[in-house]
């Protein structure tokens, strides 16, 4: 687990600051198969609801839809983040930590 302590989270294999959002939190996701980009996906918190968005990632940003189907989103389009979604292989959920 990882906390996440910023509104804006950058996530990858090796993810890269953003001038856009210079209080970022870098986190560097562990990905043996490299289906990971170095910058995947950014998450963004919005009142209560995390939002990702696929920075142009080579396998995707994917969520599994309740029939067992995965959709990938588009690139550079904000998605509502849900508990659980995918960056390449790897599986990220999202969950509260009560204080």
């Amino acid at each position: 687990p990882i906390d996440l302590t910023s509104t804006v989270v950058i996530m990858g294999r090796r993810p890269a600051a953003d001038t856009a959002f210079p209080d970022a939190q870098l986190v560097s996701i562990v990905d043996e198969t490299r289906t990971v980009s170095k910058t995947h996906a950014r998450l963004h918190l919005r009142g209560e609801t995390w939002f990702v968005t696929d920075l142009d990632s080579t396998n995707g940003v994917l969520f599994a839809t309740l029939m067992g189907t995965e959709v990938e989103a588009p690139p550079g389009e904000e998605i509502e983040a849900g508990e659980r979604f995918f960056l390449g292989d790897a599986e990220v959920r999202l969950s509260r930590r009560d204080a």
